[in-house]
């Protein structure tokens, strides 16, 4: 995983959150003019590879697979213990 999926992951793990919300949310978090794109980028790595569900509506909130929980302590501590 990249650091950038890591972030995603531990934000997606965080609070519940919608799709707009958890996008500005990473785009504050990661450096660069590209930042927004890059949240994107994560978030759809994390939905492929089962790790995180993306929000049926868009009332909904992200939320994390078993997998994902699986994975949480090491990517919490990869970014810091976010």
């Amino acid at each position: 995983m990249t650091d950038d999926q890591c972030l995603a992951l531990a934000k997606v793990a965080e609070r519940p959150r919608r799709h707009d919300r958890l996008v500005s949310d990473l785009a504050d978090d990661l450096a660069g003019s590209d930042a927004t794109d890059r949240g994107l980028d994560a978030l759809a790595w994390l939905e492929a590879h089962g790790l995180a569900s993306a929000p049926p509506t868009d009332l909904s909130v992200w939320q994390l697979t078993g997998g994902g929980r699986a994975l949480l302590g090491q990517v919490q501590s990869r970014v810091g213990g976010q």
